[in-house]
């Protein structure tokens, strides 16, 4: 298979995997329309309760998911709760502005209505998460991505296990709490890091051992 096909083919599964994901939200939204007695249009209430029903469904997944890695990540869900709600509330907010554009210059109904730009929002807030968890997972696959060889509680230490490495030649580099490329996931954050390339990992951690 070409470079090509293999594009072509990966655009259509993406396709198909959100239109599935939408149709699933929909059918959601709609039951908890419903249930709230807003069939034909849309309450606050009925907003509010969808959006706490899928946010809680995303931090139970991620609870799920950092108790099978081992790891507490609170922060970094807290962030992602954080963006899907600004995600969703933003594209929803926009929809309903250009439908109400639409109205008042066609002189005609909304184009689709509430709940369905509400659905579409809440889908496009999902694939988005289910994207940079992609991204976090490729990443992570990279033999020549820098990961966390040792944690010290200082940086003095994390000098010396770096010189000790990079003397057996290992490339390694000492990180401080406050650098950008800090690697976070530990239970309490180390002041300090020494990373190595993946690649590197399991000869590091021997020779630090």
């Amino acid at each position: 298979m070409t470079l090509k096909a293999k594009k072509i083919l990966a655009y259509a599964m993406f396709a198909v995997v959100m239109a599935l994901i939408y149709l699933v939200i929909g059918f959601t939204v709609d039951v908890i329309f419903r249930w709230c007695g807003d069939e034909e249009g849309i309450s606050i209430t009925s907003t509010m309760i969808t959006c706490l029903v899928f946010t809680t469904a995303i931090v139970l997944a991620e609870i799920a998911r950092n108790r099978q890695m081992g790891i507490d990540r609170s922060d970094e869900l807290i962030r992602k709760c954080r963006k899907f709600l600004s995600a969703t509330v933003i594209m929803f907010l926009g929809f309903m502005v250009m439908d109400m554009l639409f109205e008042h210059f066609s002189e005609k109904d909304y184009l689709f209505g509430p709940k369905y730009w509400l659905s579409f929002s809440i889908a496009s807030g999902i694939i988005d998460l289910l994207y940079e968890r992609y991204k976090e997972k490729k990443h992570k696959n990279d033999e020549n991505d820098f990961v966390v060889a040792a944690e010290c509680p200082d940086v003095r230490s994390a000098e010396s296990i770096c010189n000790k490495l990079e003397a057996n030649g290992i490339k390694a580099m000492v990180v401080e709490k406050e650098s950008p490329i800090y690697i976070k996931g530990s239970i309490e954050y180390a002041e300090a890091q020494v990373q190595v390339c993946r690649k590197d990992l399991q000869k590091a951690q021997e020779l630090n051992n």
